[in-house]
């Protein structure tokens, strides 16, 4: 089944997501938000583990909640609710999560050649 992205002038709700199920926030699925040429917007629903990404572009990542280290070649950083960050295209982010988390993710994505 094909993943529905917002439309133009859609209200995209982008608040935590709390226990929503019995399970807990680790029950929930990540969502693309929205997919141009050069941009995608996803929120990412990390439970409790490790995870690796390698992407091509620059980055932003905001933690939602939860509690998120992120380790890049140069620096490794405890997210907290309402933080940002920048990562350099071309890096590898670890993200590891100390709870059951979700993350706003943006990558601009490179043209291929």
């Amino acid at each position: 089944m094909a993943q529905v992205h917002a439309r133009p002038g859609e209200v995209v709700h982008v608040r935590t997501l709390g226990p929503a199920q019995e399970d807990g926030l680790a029950q929930m699925g990540s969502t693309v938000i929205l997919k141009f040429a050069q941009l995608e917007l996803i929120r990412l629903v990390l439970p409790r583990r490790r995870r690796n990404h390698r992407v091509q572009g620059e980055i932003t990542g905001q933690c939602l909640e939860g509690l998120v280290n992120l380790a890049t070649p140069h620096a490794t950083l405890c997210l907290v609710p309402g933080q940002l960050i920048q990562v350099r295209g071309g890096d590898t982010p670890s993200l590891v999560t100390l709870a059951d988390s979700s993350t706003l993710l943006t990558i601009c994505l490179q043209r291929s050649a």
